[in-house]
């Protein structure tokens, strides 16, 4: 199971809201509950939005490392 979190603030008059975005390959059971999770945890954090993205599990390595520089991918 892949999670890779990035994180983007923005700013607005009355409060600051985080983005995070998690990334997971497609498991349909997974992905059902992990919807659910992120609409609680979002109620529960008003200032913290999440985006699930999904990708095939052929991707997963693919995804996970190619953000990265070389020498900068995570182990």
């Amino acid at each position: 199971m892949g999670l890779l979190l990035s994180l983007g603030a923005i700013s607005s008059a009355a409060a600051q809201t985080v983005e995070i975005e998690y990334w997971q390959y497609i498991f349909d059971a997974r992905v059902k509950a992990m919807t659910e999770l992120i609409k609680r945890f979002e109620a529960a954090n008003p200032t913290i939005k999440v985006k699930q993205t999904t990708f095939p599990f052929a991707d997963y390595e693919t995804k996970l490392i190619a953000p990265f520089p070389p020498a900068k991918a995570p182990t």
